[in-house]
């Protein structure tokens, strides 16, 4: 079976295959929504993922919510991403937004993509090459999305399947009981 994680010294020595595409990301802080900002560091040649403005639904009044699909293909077509590159996502927290990432490739067909182990932290702590500024878009990519049944299900279903499913939250347990307030204004 193959990882869905990459190490630092694999991607190192990946970095000029034609097919890799190298991805950035990062997630607005749930407690005060301040958006990161770009670490003065990033991996040569990244290109920004940009989840809280693009690749959303911005329509559904939530946060990091899913985009269609077809707007999903659009944007990831933007960022040169074809039916075969090499997908590798990476954050500055080590695995945080990235994983999201992973799975919104996943959950739209891409079959190629995997999360870099320890992302942005494990890189410098290897010493590896750094940019100072994202990597440039080239030309538009032919990934085609394709929703994989199963990967994203809606409320209707976890209703329904509560008997025979179990569900994860990945909320502190506070905020599961009702404990501590949501950090978030309107979830």
């Amino acid at each position: 079976m193959k990882s869905n994680l990459l190490s630092v010294d694999s991607l190192k020595a990946r970095l000029s295959d034609a097919n890799l595409i190298v991805l950035f990301t990062s997630m607005a802080d749930i407690a005060t929504g301040q958006a990161e900002v770009l670490p003065p560091m990033l991996i040569p040649n990244s290109l920004f993922f940009d989840f809280e403005n693009v690749f959303c639904d911005k329509s559904s009044g939530l946060p990091h919510t899913m985009p269609k699909q077809k707007d999903f293909q659009r944007e990831a077509r933007k960022l040169g991403i074809n039916a075969n590159s090499s997908l590798v996502v990476y954050d500055s927290k080590g695995l945080y937004s990235a994983a999201r990432v992973w799975w919104m490739f996943k959950t739209m067909g891409h079959k190629d993509v995997v999360v870099l182990d320890g992302g942005l932290p494990a890189w410098l702590e290897a010493q590896y090459p750094v940019s100072d500024s994202l990597g440039m878009l080239g030309k538009s990519g032919d990934f085609t999305a394709q929703n994989i049944p199963g990967l994203m299900v809606d409320s209707t279903w976890v209703l329904n399947h509560l008997q025979q499913s179990s569900v994860i939250d990945a909320r502190s347990s506070a905020r599961f009981n009702g404990t501590a307030p949501e950090p978030r204004a309107g979830l």
